[in-house]
């Protein structure tokens, strides 16, 4: 059950179209009609993060201590194809490094490097909808081929009820999970002056804007994805059924943090908290390797034009 709670991550992420507060695209398509020229936008994000060393263990058996290292970067442009229309192209790339010892049965590697096509329409002022497919490699990469490639796409939505509240809902379909169609939904509330409840994952928290550059937040970073090991993986641990498998991996933080608007394009975001747990569940193996809880640290940097 904890388990499928980390997919919704995938869910909602991709219904976030727009909060209130930025530009939705109503708004945009309003202020820049289609005419001769393509209005783009330009959305760049990058991340680092560390996870303090914790125990590793598969039933009774106990393992030495997992650290983590992860990073990811993404670009997506969204040129207006229509008053009501952006499509969204780009690409990402996120890597999980684990610090494990041999006898752990994990992957010291998750990583995926994927395209992004999706579209983001209106449907009328209130109403905002997305469809996005992530098409790409998602693996330990020991040994890359055509198993390795997976195609997981979100259809989700945004409904502005005010200036307020906004609702999300969507569904998300990834072929490689143990449930390979999973709905979710979520909101965002200005419930008083300065403060707002984000109700949305991967990263649902309570929001206090100090001033018009520094906003503080109290909150979760719930992540993870499915990806397939190696053709040769269980052979170290005896385990041929873990052979090419796919493992869920799936990891829960809570923390505190800041992000300061440098001016209209930059945004510097940095974190720190604990990591409650982390997952490793090779679905059709039967084999879940969970660690316990240790600090993380995190440093992030937002490029909007």
């Amino acid at each position: 059950m904890v388990r499928h709670l980390t997919k919704l991550v995938a869910v909602l992420a991709g219904c976030q179209i727009a909060c209130a507060g930025d530009k939705d695209i109503a708004a945009v398509a309003a202020a820049n009609p289609v005419d001769s020229g393509i209005e783009i936008t330009h959305a760049f994000e990058t991340e680092a993060s560390y996870v303090g060393g914790s125990q590793a263990s598969y039933g009774n058996q106990h393992y030495g201590d997992v650290s983590e290292t992860a990073a990811s970067a993404s670009y997506v442009a969204s040129p207006q194809i229509t008053s009501n229309a952006f499509l969204r192209l780009g690409a990402a790339w996120e890597r999980y490094s684990f610090d494990v010892g041999n006898a752990v049965p994990i992957p010291n590697t998750l990583q995926s490097t994927n395209v992004i096509l999706g579209v983001d329409f209106g449907i009328s002022d209130n109403l905002l909808m997305r469809f996005e497919a992530t098409p790409g490699f998602y693996s330990d990469f020991a040994d890359i081929d055509a198993d390795d490639f997976n195609v997981p796409f979100v259809l989700g939505g945004s409904y502005l009820v005010n200036s307020k509240l906004q609702w999300f809902f969507g569904l998300r379909v990834d072929l490689n999970g143990d449930m390979p169609v999973l709905p979710g939904f979520g909101f965002r509330w200005n419930f008083a002056d300065k403060w707002v409840l984000n109700f949305l994952l991967p990263k649902p928290r309570l929001e206090y804007e100090m001033s018009d550059k520094v906003t503080l937040y109290a909150g979760a970073d719930l992540r993870g994805g499915t990806y397939r090991v190696s053709e040769n993986f269980g052979a170290a641990y005896d385990r041929d059924d873990m052979d090419n498998s796919i493992v869920s991996y799936s990891e829960y933080r809570g923390g505190l943090g800041a992000n300061w608007k440098i001016n209209s394009t930059f945004t510097v975001e940095s974190e720190g908290g604990y990591t409650f747990k982390r997952d490793f569940d090779f679905i059709d193996a039967g084999v879940n390797v969970e660690t316990k809880g240790a600090p993380y640290g995190r440093l992030g940097v937002t490029a909007k034009f």
